[in-house]
């Protein structure tokens, strides 16, 4: 069973996602629409979903997003993961490394 989404898990995999991606979390939960950006905001909501026991409109509500748009972006990313091999490991390293 996955373990529930708190503030301090939620913080953790900010700081992870940031790091991993080379992007400051304020920047990260920006409206900023770079690429990098927006690829390593997307990967936050992947990383959250995957990790914890947790809706789009939970993490929806803790970034600001309309559910719809965590949604789409939980979906793109892991068709992302499917296609890119580095990418995924990335995206699993988040995954790991915060559910701890």
């Amino acid at each position: 069973m996955k373990p529930a989404l708190t503030p301090a898990r939620f913080a953790r995999a900010l700081a992870l996602a940031s790091n991993a991606f080379d992007v400051p979390a304020p920047t990260l939960l920006s409206r900023q629409r770079p690429a990098l950006v927006a690829r390593a905001r997307l990967a936050l909501y992947a990383a959250l979903y995957l990790a914890f026991d947790t809706s789009s409109t939970e993490i929806a509500a803790r970034v600001q997003r309309d559910h719809t748009t965590v949604l789409g972006g939980i979906r793109r990313e892991k068709r992302r993961a499917k296609a890119d091999p580095d990418y995924a490991a990335a995206l699993g390293q988040i995954v790991n490394e915060v559910a701890l």
